[in-house]
């Protein structure tokens, strides 16, 4: 299925920048591998040989020949922009192409920055547009990033109609309260729990009331894995998963694994394996020695 997207993916975008033919467009693109190895991005970039492979007798290492007009970020899921952020930044900081920086290519829209995602959450989206823009000082990277996605993840509460498919808490137990208090975040309490009316049409769970029951389930439990926790040396850590440190929320909450891994922005239930607890869903790159 991945494979299948990141074909259509490939396709669509020869077709916007108005190739004829899909080699062209790829002998100006360059597929960037930024991160370590046993995390997703050299996973998908394998997963992308494959398909040119398979399909068009093509592969990676014939991307680029001509030119890196087009530059693609592979990932498989922007949860709070994070990582995205640091990559991009510091990949335009440190190259550059033809004499010229990476950043002021990309500022005179003389190279395209394709960002594409398994699954990405609209506040972290919104959030590495931002801070992307104000670390490199241009006003393009709050607009001028090319988006692609398979998932949409709605949990900007700043906006209208948001599906919310994922997990914010509207029934808080003194417990919860508890321990947000404790936390040393300082930022967005206000988004750590939902109203009770938003969303107003239930489309992602099978009732409000499942709804409820679900997150309740998800946080308590969660809540008391963390309580075992002898010294929780990382404060981005919540009970709903991976946050920003300085968010005072429950976590991300995300709902979303892949064939190859989970995000740590998921509920704890699902991947944590220590004090006490053994999760479904292994995080595959975390526990390994200089890579916690």
């Amino acid at each position: 299925k991945e494979k299948q997207y990141l074909h259509n993916n490939i396709q669509e975008l020869a077709k916007y920048y108005k190739y004829k033919k899909l080699s062209d467009f790829l002998a100006n693109t360059n597929f960037l591998n930024l991160q370590v190895t046993d995390k997703s991005q050299s996973k998908i970039i394998a997963l992308m040989d494959e398909v040119l492979k398979e399909k068009y007798n093509f592969s990676i290492a014939q991307c680029g020949a001509k030119s890196s007009k087009y530059i693609i970020y592979f990932d498989d899921v922007l949860a709070t922009g994070t990582t995205f952020c640091r990559d991009i930044e510091k990949w335009l900081s440190n190259n550059s192409i033809n004499n010229k920086t990476a950043l002021s290519l990309f500022e005179n829209k003389q190279i395209e920055i394709i960002a594409s995602f398994f699954c990405y959450h609209t506040w972290g989206w919104g959030n590495a547009q931002f801070i992307l823009a104000k670390k490199m000082n241009s006003e393009r990277f709050l607009k001028g990033i090319i988006l692609q996605y398979e998932y949409e993840i709605q949990n900007n509460t700043s906006f209208n109609e948001q599906k919310l498919n994922c997990i914010i808490p509207t029934i808080v137990e003194a417990n919860a309260n508890s321990y947000l208090d404790k936390l040393s975040a300082t930022t967005n309490r206000d988004k750590a729990v939902r109203q009770y009316q938003v969303p107003q049409a239930e489309s992602f769970f099978s009732s409000k009331e499942n709804r409820i029951r679900f997150e309740t389930i998800m946080l308590n439990e969660g809540i008391k894995i963390i309580n075992r926790i002898e010294k929780l040396t990382v404060p981005n850590i919540r009970p709903l998963g991976y946050t920003i440190k300085s968010h005072q929320t429950f976590g991300l909450g995300t709902l979303y694994f892949t064939w190859s891994n989970i995000s740590n922005t998921c509920p704890l239930v699902f991947w944590w394996n220590n004090n006490g607890w053994k999760g479904l869903f292994p995080v595959n790159n975390r526990g390994k020695k200089n890579n916690y």
